[in-house]
């Protein structure tokens, strides 16, 4: 990971090292820019590293209402997000990480397609599936696997956002996979991708 950040860094420190010799005046909006990608770079590294070991206590949440929360924040950026729940649902859970995991993948269904639809819904062993479904460009069966490993970017993501490191999905699941839950990628029809989240029922202490 380290070694990642240190050759994404390697570009835009150049760039600013060449501006700053230049020292031109219609610079300063392409340094302050370089300055925002290494610090989004920075913070993503650091949410990974604390979605893999974070220290933050579980407590009982109402899954319903942080989910709303999650669709508000994306929405909040201009992204089309609609959510439907059938009811309050407490949930044991680390409540910032969780926050964390789910705002990357609903982040991303609002990023690639015009519109995300969230849902909520029990399991009949009560725990609990959470989707997150896009009409964008989905994703191939052969990178399915792969968008879940640090760093890895699909040439779509790319394109769209230059200043991704491709550590949401690693995020997200880290932190479902330490809840005990799984995260899985399937194909939504016509069109665009459906992520199905499943988070088992815990006991509430």
């Amino acid at each position: 990971m380290l070694g990642a950040i240190s050759h994404d860094l390697g570009t835009p420190l150049t760039r600013l090292r060449l501006r700053v010799e230049t020292d031109h005046a219609d610079d300063k909006t392409k340094m302050l820019a370089d300055i925002e990608a290494m610090q989004i770079m920075l913070t993503s590294a650091l949410s990974f590293v604390r979605g893999v070991d974070d220290p933050e206590p579980r407590e009982v949440v109402d899954l319903d209402s942080l989910l709303q929360t999650v669709c508000d924040l994306v929405s909040d950026l201009g992204d089309d997000v609609t959510y439907g729940a059938p009811t309050r649902s407490n949930y044991y859970c680390k409540p910032q990480a969780m926050l964390r995991a789910l705002t990357n993948v609903v982040g991303n269904a609002g990023k690639y397609g015009d519109h995300a639809w969230v849902t909520l819904q029990r399991d009949l062993d009560n725990g609990f599936v959470i989707e997150i479904q896009d009409d964008g460009p989905g994703i191939p069966d052969s990178e399915k696997t792969k968008v879940f490993d640090p760093f890895y970017r699909t040439d779509e993501a790319r394109e769209s956002d230059r200043q991704g490191m491709g550590l949401g999905l690693s995020i997200a699941r880290s932190i479902i996979l330490a809840h005990g839950g799984t995260i899985e990628l399937r194909d939504r029809k016509p069109r665009g991708l459906n992520v199905h989240i499943f988070l088992p029922a815990t006991p509430i202490v």
